[in-house]
């Protein structure tokens, strides 16, 4: 298997190679930030880089096994992905049930006898 670079100008086939190649997971700070900022790069999101981190951060802790030492950046691109899409439809969740609820008061406040 050929080594695989950062390069930004790399052909659309490498780069789904590279998303798909196991790498060691961070050991270090510094190793950390540049892993992170890889991964939240191919993400694409629009969400706060801070945010996405520490996301990367408790994925590393609570969804990889005892045993794990490498794993593929598509795999955190896609939960990273799948994270936003969640917070997306809980929002969408909450505002229609806020609607259905002001729907039900005012359907409450109807004065049947004037009917």
């Amino acid at each position: 298997m050929k080594k695989l670079t950062n390069d930004p100008l790399l052909p659309v086939g490498d780069i789904v190679d590279q998303m798909l190649e196991k790498r060691p997971l961070p050991l270090g700070m510094q190793e950390f930030e540049d892993w992170s900022d890889r991964v939240i790069s191919g993400a694409l999101l629009q969400a706060d880089v801070i945010s996405q981190k520490h996301a990367l951060a408790n994925m590393l802790v609570h969804e990889l096994g005892p045993t794990e030492s490498h794993k593929e950046d598509g795999w955190f691109i896609h939960r990273l992905r799948k994270n936003a899409a969640n917070i997306i439809a809980i929002a969408k969740i909450e505002e229609y049930k806020k609607i259905a609820a002001e729907r039900t008061a005012k359907n409450d406040n109807v004065d049947l006898n004037s009917l």
